[in-house]
């Protein structure tokens, strides 16, 4: 019999339905932008140099297309929190301080497309931004890993199979194109796009099971 939870149920499920195109939408978004930018990336403006994409930054072609790099970084920044939220959420994860340290790192990249520079000032908060995008986002990921999927090993063991993969990709890539390159940082960051996406569309996770054990055995509203 169809009860109040089971309603409580359905419409969070739409949510998700649609938290999920938002994920798939701003994710290509990034994805698209990124080729589109390495593509046509064209002449560095500080050096006059044509822009090489093995040697130069990612922020360098940024920084010769001040406006398609700050919807790539908004897209980005949105794609990370919105597919590592979900994720959270999915897997029972719903803390107020995960989800501000979380929204507090994605936001950074706001700061990291916005301050663009060579001088003393823009370049180190333009630095600085970025590592703190990178090192919340992992600190996010890492306590989901430890604190929900520990319980499961063979998610665990699928997670850390693609982590070793993008591990050795990066490696390769390092040491045939070069260190923090506009090549390695956009094949880095679509690949983790793209894993996040993906784990969003596996499996039910336990706290979904969960609540769909509820629905199905809650008594009906009185």
């Amino acid at each position: 019999m169809f009860t109040h939870k089971c309603y409580i149920f359905i419409m969070q499920k739409k949510r998700v339905i649609v938290h999920k195109i938002a994920c798939g939408v701003t994710i290509a978004v990034s994805i698209i932008l990124s080729i589109t930018m390495l593509v046509t990336a064209d002449t560095n403006l500080t050096t006059g140099e044509p822009i090489n994409i093995r040697t130069d930054a990612f922020s360098v072609i940024g920084f010769a297309n001040r406006e398609m790099f700050f919807i790539w970084g908004v897209a980005t920044g949105l794609a990370v929190f919105l597919n590592l939220r979900l994720l959270a959420v999915r897997l029972g994860l719903v803390h107020r301080w995960f989800t501000a340290l979380l929204a507090f790192g994605c936001s950074m990249t706001l700061v990291t497309v916005s301050v663009m520079g060579y001088d003393s000032i823009a370049r180190p908060i333009h630095v600085g931004s970025a590592a703190l995008f990178g090192f919340c986002t992992a600190i996010s990921l890492i306590i989901i890993l430890v604190k929900k999927l520990k319980k499961n090993k063979r998610i665990t063991s699928m997670y850390l199979t693609i982590f070793a993969m993008t591990a050795v990709i990066f490696v390769f890539t390092t040491i045939y194109v070069g260190w923090l390159t506009a090549l390695t940082q956009i094949l880095l960051t679509n690949i983790s796009l793209v894993i996040m996406f993906a784990s969003n569309f596996m499996e039910k996770w336990p706290a979904e099971i969960s609540e769909e054990q509820q629905c199905v055995t809650c008594e009906p509203v009185q």
